[in-house]
């Protein structure tokens, strides 16, 4: 079955329009797909196709592995697990509502998005321990971060490389 997903999508620097009618937007979502833990792609009627990161956030990466630990007993894929978390999100809630906020450093846009009943998807990928809360991440992130890591979530629950530590070791991944 073909799900349709609806989003507000506020994309006034990235699409030119002036402030006081991006606002007035909606934007309908034919597609939203994970691209991994913390890049979404849409397809929006209006726009075509947009990809962009979840602000707040570093996932782990797609191909990343993590060491083993309490739950773990082995080697595990972090990344696939953050990326398909990801997936079961958009299809559970269906629903999802994306604000852009800025730039990220490869130049592709920032968003703030929540899934239907208001949840922050970055606040449940860093509250699952699947993704790191940014130096410069509110509170609520940072709490939740904080939160995986004591209970010993995702990543928390053996040795890991910091996704952007895993980026520089693995150039071209």
């Amino acid at each position: 079955m073909k799900r349709k997903v609806i989003g507000l999508l506020v994309a006034t620097a990235l699409l030119g329009l002036d402030a006081s009618n991006a606002l007035a937007q909606e934007w309908i979502f034919v597609r939203a797909r994970a691209i991994d833990g913390d890049t979404i792609r849409i397809e929006a009627r209006e726009i075509g196709e947009l990809t962009f990161h979840l602000d707040g956030i570093d996932a782990v990466e797609s191909r990343q592995r993590c060491g083993p630990g309490r739950r773990e007993t082995a080697e595990w894929s972090c990344g696939l697990t953050a990326h398909l978390h990801l997936v079961r999100l958009f299809e559970e809630r269906g629903l999802l509502r994306c604000r852009l906020v800025g730039r990220h450093q490869d130049g592709l846009p920032l968003a703030e998005c929540n899934l239907r009943g208001g949840l922050s998807v970055s606040y449940e990928m860093a509250k699952e321990g699947l993704a790191l809360a940014l130096p410069d991440a509110d509170e609520a992130l940072r709490a939740a971060q904080e939160d995986a890591r004591t209970n010993e979530r995702g990543i928390w629950q053996g040795p890991f490389d910091a996704p952007w530590d895993w980026r520089r070791n693995n150039p071209g991944t």
